[in-house]
């Protein structure tokens, strides 16, 4: 590989952002601060939707939506199992990968699912860079590791 094919993903940024989404992911999911400070790298604007559930149009109803659901599941936690991610410098654009299991959700059961997510990041004029959306699809369940 030659120079001019070298992309224009910095792996300093990479790293950023893959510990920002796991941040924000584990600070809901696991400490349920909704008024942590990491929560403000999520934009106004911040749009989420998870499966069939619920699809948030900006961060302050995503938050008392994340509230909720993890009221009605004390129990649950969130376990980042893998990140990865594709960051465009230059065009102040990333995506980051979470691969994660989440546990002590469900009805009566101690439901353990993996779950991947894609978190969008932009880059603002300022230099600062800001989650602008969430997509997360469930995957496979397993029943107290039946």
């Amino acid at each position: 590989m030659d120079a001019a094919e070298v992309t224009s993903q910095d792996p300093k940024s990479s790293a950023f952002l893959e510990h920002l989404s796991r941040a924000i992911i584990e600070e809901c999911g696991n400490a349920k601060n909704f008024d942590s400070p990491i929560m403000s790298l999520m934009a106004p604007t911040f749009s989420a939707v998870h499966d069939s559930l619920t699809t948030f149009e900006n961060r302050a109803d995503f938050l008392v939506g994340m509230k909720a659901h993890f009221h009605m599941f004390p129990r649950a936690h969130l376990e980042v199992l893998n990140t990865s991610s594709d960051v465009d410098d230059e065009a102040g654009r990333a995506d980051v990968f979470l691969f994660f299991r989440i546990s002590g959700v469900g009805r009566g059961l101690d439901l353990k699912r993996e779950c991947v997510a894609l978190m969008q990041w932009e880059r603002r004029e300022n230099g600062q860079w800001m989650a602008v959306r969430y997509k997360g699809m469930r995957g496979s369940a397993s029943f107290r590791d039946i």
